[in-house]
C-alpha cells in the first residue's frame, strides 16, 4: 500500500474518531494527540486545509486551547504576548 493511501486511511480514522471522542486514545490526552496536533498544524505547508473537516478543526482548536500548548506557542513566538 502506498504512503499516500495509508495517509488517507489514517486521516479518515482521525476524522471519524474525532467526531465521537475528545482524544485519540480514549478519555485522556496522550502523546498521540500531541503528534496529530503537530501534524495538523503542518497541513497548510502541503496545501491541505485541515479546517475542511469540522471535527478535526474542533479537535485542533481544543488542543490549541490547552494551557501548556498556549505556553509553548508563546515561547516559540507563534502567538503574541498579551
Amino acid at each position: 500500500m502506498g504512503s499516500l493511501i495509508k495517509g488517507d486511511l489514517y486521516l479518515a480514522y482521525a476524522i471519524t474518531h474525532s467526531q465521537r471522542n475528545s482524544y485519540l486514545l480514549g478519555k485522556a490526552y496522550s502523546v498521540a494527540d500531541v503528534y496529530l496536533f503537530v501534524t495538523l498544524s503542518w497541513s497548510h505547508h502541503v496545501n491541505v486545509d485541515a479546517r475542511q473537516w469540522p471535527a478535526l478543526a474542533r479537535y485542533y482548536d481544543n488542543i490549541a486551547a490547552r494551557p501548556a500548548v498556549q505556553k509553548a506557542f508563546l515561547a516559540e513566538g507563534l502567538i503574541p504576548a498579551t
